[in-house]
């Protein structure tokens, strides 16, 4: 998508300046009475709700749509269920909100052949588990997400898949295997020239770097991806890094640094 690609800045940018204009297309398909067209235009700034918000905005325009998903076509509502949990569960952290949206995105992905949005509600599916504390079952999740977006074209796919399993590696203290993950995840985004993409790949390889105390790794990681959040203008990729250099000056005793 537009918000994915190479030039996802400037079209962030467009999107916030038309920010409006879709509100108002919005509205006109529900005065209208057109579910479908509400979901497809709700859907599609997902990444847009999810990096700048307001997510409770996304959610009210998808809920909108849902009160009508008899009317959705399938692939549609696979996509509306799937997208609003993501943004209850990896922004929220509302599992008990998600998990129905969830299981009926698995259902209806895998009855459409749907590979892509099966390997996305796979991996949400492991994130849920892991804030249930079940690890096993998270790491099976992402293994079969991952599994499957290898077999897919769209690298963007496995790119996130691979950022998800490594984020579990990464918690439950293999390193090594967080390592590889966020290595491969890194050169993927490099290639596919998302500078999304490698801006999270860096913060989670540095976060690893620096839990292994390995600051001359770190710090420049955590450098980059701070450019790329100022330069796509990302209030949560501005953050993770500033807060690790923080960190990384305490460790080594740059107490006016770390301030």
């Amino acid at each position: 998508g537009l918000l994915a690609g190479r030039e996802q800045n400037m079209w962030f940018q467009q999107f916030a300046a038309d920010l409006n204009n879709f509100r108002a297309a919005l509205a006109w398909s529900v005065a209208q009475q057109q579910p479908e067209t509400t979901a497809q235009l709700a859907e599609g700034l997902r990444l847009f709700w999810q990096d700048r918000g307001p997510v409770s905005e996304g959610v009210r325009w998808l809920d909108t749509a849902l009160q009508h998903r008899e009317r959705l076509s399938l692939p549609t509502l696979t996509r509306v269920l799937s997208t609003k949990a993501a943004l209850l569960l990896v922004v929220r952290g509302d599992r008990e909100q998600a998990m129905p949206l969830l299981q009926a995105s698995l259902r209806l992905s895998r009855e459409l052949g749907d590979k892509t949005r099966l390997v996305r509600t796979l991996s949400y599916l492991g994130i849920a588990a892991v804030l249930e504390g079940d690890y096993q079952r998270s790491a099976a999740l992402h293994e079969e997400a991952v599994a499957i977006a290898r077999a897919q074209p769209d690298r963007h796919v496995l790119a996130t898949a691979l950022l998800n399993q490594s984020g579990v590696y990464m918690l439950h203290g293999d390193n090594a295997q967080a390592k590889a993950g966020f290595s491969e995840s890194l050169l993927l985004a490099r290639e596919l020239g998302d500078p999304r993409g490698i801006a999270y790949a860096l913060n989670y390889s540095a976060t690893v770097a620096l839990a292994e105390e390995d600051h001359q790794q770190a710090i420049p990681m955590m450098e980059e991806s701070l450019t790329l959040g100022r330069e796509l203008e990302s209030p949560g990729l501005i953050a993770v890094p500033l807060s690790g250099l923080g960190l990384a000056a305490l460790y080594q005793g740059d107490h006016d640094r770390a301030l």
